[in-house]
């Protein structure tokens, strides 16, 4: 069963999801996948499942190693979709949970695969500093 499609609503994984960004505080889902073809491709079902803000900085982090295409053939549209069934939103439209499909080619699975790495520990640093309010300095 693939997981990323809508007959996995109802399994533990797919409802794990949910229970980790309510109880943990989760702002972003990047959900990462290998693709065929070269290159590094983003998806946010055309700026449905993250802001251009974040999808900047997404871009921002992977593209210190490579050319990184947004919302070309891997949009993440497809019903079921991880970005589309668990990005969230409140009434004002502001998002709760942002979220990004990643398309990695094989050669930057294989043989880059540590910028790859880099590119993705990149992201999560930008957006945490981004989404955690700094603590205030008690001690002066």
């Amino acid at each position: 069963m693939d997981l990323n499609r809508a007959q996995a609503f109802d399994t533990g994984f797919r409802e794990s999801i949910d229970t980790l960004t309510q109880k943990n505080g989760v702002r972003l889902i990047l959900d990462i996948h290998g693709k065929e073809t070269r290159g590094v491709e983003i998806g946010t079902a055309d700026g449905k499942t993250a802001s251009k803000e974040t999808t900047e900085i997404v871009v921002k982090g992977l593209s210190r190693h490579f050319h990184v295409d947004v919302n070309k053939k891997y949009k993440g549209l497809k019903h079921g979709s991880i970005i589309t069934t668990h990005s969230r939103k409140d009434p004002q439209g502001s998002f709760l949970v942002e979220a990004i499909q990643m398309e990695f080619g094989l050669n930057e699975r294989s043989k880059s695969r540590n910028k790859t790495v880099s590119g993705i520990a990149e992201i999560v640093n930008l957006v945490n500093r981004q989404t955690v309010p700094r603590r205030q300095n008690v001690f002066r």
